[in-house]
């Protein structure tokens, strides 16, 4: 599966980048047209690889590709628009979808503006369980895909300002 270098940011600000990760994204770089000796390199490392190899080759890689990683803050919003996107396109599941960002909320010490993904993802939980889903009463199975499509094209508008 190909990572995007949004999703390899969103990841290592997640600290939950592993070596797969960035060998499936520096194929994806090669099948895009990007081409380095280290980014070659890392494409044909072994997911075994220790992660402490792949890094040194993702960092040599960039550098030579010339991206920049962006800040902290930076990789934060991308990653979470980049996936309310995935949800809004139907590439992911909308529970899958809530899943991730809910997961980018808590490791990145709950930014507010992610935190609606963090109460939708409780949500999700009580009506999975058949429990009243308090944060969002008018939550239910069967409406559960809208709802979350709603909310993500709100908050993809709301990024942009």
């Amino acid at each position: 599966m190909i990572v995007s270098t949004t999703s390899i940011w969103g990841f290592r600000v997640m600290k939950k980048c592993t070596s797969d990760d960035y060998v499936n994204w520096a194929v994806g770089m090669l099948e895009s047209g990007s081409d380095s000796k280290h980014l070659r390199i890392l494409a044909g490392l072994e997911s075994s690889t220790s992660l402490f190899e792949t890094e040194d080759f993702f960092a040599t890689s960039i550098k030579e590709i010339e991206l920049f990683e962006p800040s902290r803050e930076e990789a934060i919003r991308g990653y979470s628009v980049y996936v309310a996107g995935q949800i809004v396109r139907r590439e992911v599941p909308a529970r899958e979808g809530v899943k991730r960002l809910f997961q980018l909320c808590v490791a990145c010490d709950y930014p507010g503006y992610l935190n609606n993904w963090y109460t939708l993802d409780d949500a999700c939980h009580d009506i999975e369980y058949g429990n009243y889903p308090y944060y969002y009463p008018s939550l239910t199975k069967d409406n559960l895909q809208e709802t979350v499509l709603g909310i993500a094209r709100k908050f993809i508008e709301e990024q942009k300002n």
